[in-house]
This record gives structure tokens, sequence and C-alpha cells, in this order.
């Protein structure tokens, strides 16, 4: 009778467990769970939540940004292709784009990367998804199915520091250092202390563009120095700046006074370089 009443309970808690699996509401979501090579994709999770992703890159415009990704399987013997799209969140780039990273075989993390130009310098803010692989046993899935993305934004790089000038007009060929300070209340403004060389506290500014050109006040609100008892004022022509190369070319006039008439001298062409 024993033996009766236990065989009863087992074929019950069997019964029980079969019921219970084939209702998984998650059955086959992430792959087969006897298969060792089977999962998802999903960004590291140094990249906190699924619900607070949003990672922070400074001077992107001049190395990579590599956004680590990793495959959940526990068995990485094929490799696996990742596919992602990348959406324009600051409103400057009108082009969304899209491309594939590889987690290599043998490994369970990889990168996705992103060099300039690809997206650095057309977008301030973008959020990349994953969002399929080329395995059929590994989804872009996570939880509540779905893709997992991760928001990025980029900081521009600073012009400030120390620079070396070669300067070149119909006066010769000059080269002396000058000072490139950013504006704390306006981070598309710079001031140029010794520009021309002849006064170190004499400061000039400028504006930087994000196309990677430079503009310039009214020649009467930049004023530069008194220089053998003229008052010299300066007006920008053009000029660029490379913040990876650490250069500013740039031409410029001399004025002799604030006013629309005053004298002109120049063209001054000059090319600073990063010390």
């Amino acid at each position: 009778m024993k033996k009766i009443l236990l065989g009863f309970i087992l074929s019950i808690a069997a019964a029980s467990f079969v019921s219970c699996d084939m209702n998984d509401p998650n059955d086959g979501k992430f792959g087969d769970a006897s298969d060792p090579k089977g999962g998802w994709v999903d960004f590291d999770t140094e990249l906190k939540s699924l619900e607070d992703r949003d990672t922070v890159f400074t001077d992107a415009a001049c190395r990579q940004i590599r956004i680590p990704i990793q495959i959940t399987s526990p068995i990485n013997t094929e490799g696996v292709e990742v596919a992602y799209t990348i959406e324009d969140l600051s409103g400057e780039s009108a082009a969304d784009l899209e491309g594939t990273a590889v987690i290599a075989a043998g490994s369970r993390d990889g990168y996705l990367i992103f060099t300039n130009p690809e997206i650095l310098t057309s977008t301030s803010r973008f959020r990349v998804t994953l969002v399929s692989t080329n395995r059929e046993n590994v989804t872009a899935e996570v939880i509540r199915e779905e893709r997992p993305s991760v928001t990025v934004t980029i900081i521009p790089s600073s012009l400030a520091g120390s620079y070396e000038v070669n300067e070149v007009s119909e006066e010769g060929t000059f080269d002396y250092t000058v000072d490139v300070t950013q504006s704390s209340s306006d981070s598309m403004k710079y001031i140029i202390s010794n520009l021309y060389g002849v006064n170190p506290g004499s400061q000039t500014t400028i504006f930087v563009n994000p196309d990677g050109t430079l503009s310039f006040p009214a020649h009467a609100d930049n004023f530069l120095t008194v220089y053998q008892g003229n008052s010299l004022y300066v007006e920008g022509i053009s000029g660029t700046y490379d913040i990876c190369e650490g250069t500013i070319t740039m031409s410029f006039n001399l004025r002799r006074g604030p006013g629309a008439n005053a004298p002109s001298m120049g063209p001054y062409n000059v090319t600073f370089t990063a010390q």
C-alpha cells in the first residue's frame, strides 16, 4: 500500500512539472536552454541598467568610440555578427545609420566601434540599438522583448592650450607663441593672447563653428593692442581648426582704428600648432 501511494504521489508531481513547463511564457524567448551555444546579445553590464543607459564620450572626434557588447551563451565557437542601428537624437544629422559588429569565436565580448567621420562629426547625441544577429540561436531581444539600446552623448573637445605660431605676411615670417582659452560663458568662444606677437597681454576673440571653420566679431569689437602709436583691431578674414591635429589656421587684417574706413594692413596668415 505504501508503494502504491508513493507511486501515485510521484505521478502527480511529474504531471505538475510537465504542465508548468508547457505553460512557461518565456519558453524559447532566449533560445533553447539545452543549447549551450544559444542566447542573446546585449550591451555590457557596465553601461548601467536597461532602463538608464546613457554614456558620455569626451574628445570623441579625435578617437574611436568603443561601446562594449557581449553574448550571453557560455560557448561561442562560431562567432556572431551583430546588426545595429544609429538614431540621431540631436537634430543635427538628417541621416540615420546602420552597421554590423562581430563578437569573435572563442570570446563572449566585442565592441561597436565608431570612427570619425562616420557619426562623430554629424551629431552630438544618438541612440544605438542592437537589432539582430546572423545566428538563429542568438537573439537581439532581451527582457520584455525589448531590443537593447544605449544613448551616447559626445562632448566637443576644447581648443584651449598653448600654441606655436608661424605668421606670414608682407612684413616677413615670424614665429611666436600664444595661449588660447575658452570662454566660461560661451563654449564656442575663444580668446587668443598675443596674436601678432607684440603684446602677450592682448586678447583677440574668435568663434568656432561645428563645421570646423572660424568666425570673428566685427573688427571694432576686437581690439588687439596699441603698437607704434597705432590702436590695432583684428579684422578676421577666414579660419579653420582641427582638434584632432591640434592646429588652427587663420587669415586676418589689422585695422588702425575701429571705424569702417580705418586703414588696413595685411593680410596676415598664421598657423597655430599645439605645443
